[in-house]
């Protein structure tokens, strides 16, 4: 295909924009106002999307490629990654080849290296930029801000959070809800000693890149610790709030045992999943995948599961899905 141009930007440097930067072109699709400017703004005759088919939103990628189309006239074409790793590994790969990349995902962990990297280009001077960013929280712009310049536009700001099963909760006989991860680790024990249940907490805690490391963060955050200071100096040394944190997650594991050894095994989806069979009382989760367990059409335990409303949970963005 030609190098086509876009208000100043070339081609090649436009359909590097990866991340929320490609949801960009998304948002023109999904019926925002036509004044920010981006409405024809597209001089291209397909665009391309790296994303993965995960959570159930295939029907909503799908409607809004056709809206994009409708609004700008453009096919978009969707490379279909099974998970996240793939995606992301999808992206370098047709990066280094050269191949065509005009929307895509990145994380806020992949920002500072696919940034220097020039895997992604700032949107700062894109036209229409400005008026999405007055519309975000402070939290939403501060995900798509790096040394000065915006790099693209996120699709959602999630919370790690605390769940917790009513009837079994009840069953256990417990009145009051605990206020601290060692009222609920010491309610769980309890739970366990009295035979209600083999395994009353399950944690997300699956190896990947947002998983058993957001469980720990979102550990450390609900006893206002911190992994690193502001210059990314690790605090983890003895009788720190991360080292302590992870010592109690690793007992729930191995000491008091109350902790479902799967949880090694449960990302995401998974562990909501086997949260929502009834067979524990605790579990974390993010508050958007809450309803694989309350959902009648895919839990048996519909209805039963809450949030804690205890120690606000860290906000965990992620940008660009």
């Amino acid at each position: 295909m030609p190098n086509k141009t876009l208000r100043g930007l070339s081609r090649r440097d436009f359909i590097r924009l990866s991340a929320a930067g490609g949801s960009l072109a998304l948002a023109g699709g999904l019926g925002l106002k036509p004044g920010f400017g981006l409405r024809r703004a597209f001089a291209q005759d397909e665009l391309s999307l790296v994303y993965w088919t995960v959570d159930g939103d295939e029907a909503a990628i799908n409607a809004a490629m056709a809206l994009f189309e409708r609004d700008f006239g453009v096919p978009v074409v969707w490379d279909q990654q099974p998970n996240i790793e793939e995606t992301n590994q999808r992206i370098l790969t047709k990066t280094i080849a050269g191949d065509q990349i005009d929307v895509g995902v990145m994380h806020f962990f992949n920002r500072a290296a696919w940034t220097e990297q020039g895997i992604v280009q700032p949107i700062t001077d894109l036209p229409g930029v400005d008026a999405y960013l007055e519309q975000m929280l402070p939290a939403a712009r501060d995900l798509v801000t790096y040394q000065g310049e915006i790099w693209g536009l996120p699709y959602f700001l999630s919370l790690n959070t605390y769940i917790y099963n009513t009837e079994r909760f009840e069953e256990a006989g417990f009145e009051s809800l605990p206020t601290s991860l060692e009222e609920l680790g010491e309610m769980a024990l309890k739970a366990k000693m009295d035979g209600v249940m083999d395994y009353p907490i399950v944690w997300q805690a699956g190896v990947g890149l947002e998983h058993i490391g957001d469980t720990w963060i979102m550990l450390v955050s609900s006893k206002g610790g911190q992994l690193f200071d502001e210059d990314f100096n690790p605090l983890m040394e003895s009788g720190s709030v991360a080292r302590e944190t992870l010592q109690w997650w690793r007992d729930t594991f191995q000491e008091t045992q109350v902790a479902d050894p799967a949880s090694l095994e449960l990302r995401w989806i998974p562990a909501i999943r086997a949260h929502a069979t009834g067979n524990h009382i605790f579990s974390n989760t993010r508050e958007r995948y809450m309803n694989f367990a309350n959902d009648p059409a895919q839990s048996e335990t519909a209805g039963q599961h809450q949030i804690l409303p205890w120690a606000p949970p860290p906000m965990m963005a992620t940008s660009g899905r």
